[in-house]
């Protein structure tokens, strides 16, 4: 049986960001308990994590969306609306308050692996060319320059502005390859004619992209705005959020 590269470093990547994701979230939820709070449901969010990632796996090991494209947006959409949720609620503010600058901004450097196995798929012809940084995807500069800022962070602390402005570029630049993937997808939606489609991102282990990576990477933008503000405000949002 062949191993494919780019289907081995996309499920290690997922498990990577999964690992990452819970133990900042524990270390959000150690606080609260040492702050005074009860915090009895934190097991919730990697069992959470985990059901859903079962389910787009099965979802796209089912072909259900090779056979109809369409299906691709109602699978994408709960992932978004829920990662956001997430990011904005008690969740998100424990992450923000409990994880240092480093490691909050340092975790966008998994978007370069993303772009690299993009890049290869590419190659491939597995992939157009504008979900590539040959193209109109340029998320990987949000990684580069994440870790550009981590070393600018082992000297002195970034001002607030290149902060607001790097989290605001990723912001959009996340934004715009969900966009230039969806409307190269063969369905009704279509807008990039040339071959080969999307239609990668809806097999397993790439199906992890839309509705996992993807995801992640817009609510840890959120959690950063969310930290940003937490600075201007310490006693406003002392209290962590349940």
């Amino acid at each position: 049986m062949k191993i494919e590269l780019n289907e081995v470093a996309m499920v290690a990547l997922v498990f990577i960001v999964f690992i990452a994701i819970v133990n900042a979230e524990r270390r959000g939820s150690r606080r609260l308990t040492e702050s005074g709070h009860t915090n009895s449901r934190s097991w919730l969010f990697p069992i959470c994590l985990c059901i859903w990632l079962a389910a787009s796996a099965a979802f796209a090991s089912s072909g259900l969306i090779q056979d109809d494209p369409r299906w691709m947006m109602p699978v994408m959409l709960p992932a978004f609306i829920g990662a956001s949720t997430l990011a904005l609620t008690g969740i998100g503010q424990r992450i923000a308050q409990s994880t240092p600058w480093f490691a909050i901004i340092g975790f966008h450097s998994f978007r370069i692996v993303i772009e690299l196995v993009f890049h290869r798929l590419y190659l491939e012809d597995r992939l157009p060319v504008q979900a590539t940084y040959h193209g109109l995807n340029f998320d990987i500069l949000t990684g580069i320059a994440a870790c550009a800022l981590c070393l600018w962070m082992a000297i002195s602390r970034p001002p607030r502005t290149v902060l607001i402005a790097w989290n605001t570029a990723g912001l959009a630049l996340v934004v715009t390859i969900v966009v230039v993937a969806s409307l190269s997808m063969p369905s009704p939606l279509r807008q990039f004619t040339n071959e080969p489609s999307t239609i990668l991102l809806s097999t397993f282990p790439f199906i992890w992209v839309p509705t996992f990576l993807a995801p992640v990477a817009l609510a840890g933008h959120l959690v950063i705005y969310r930290k940003l503000r937490l600075e201007c405000c310490p006693a406003k949002h002392r209290s962590c959020e349940r």
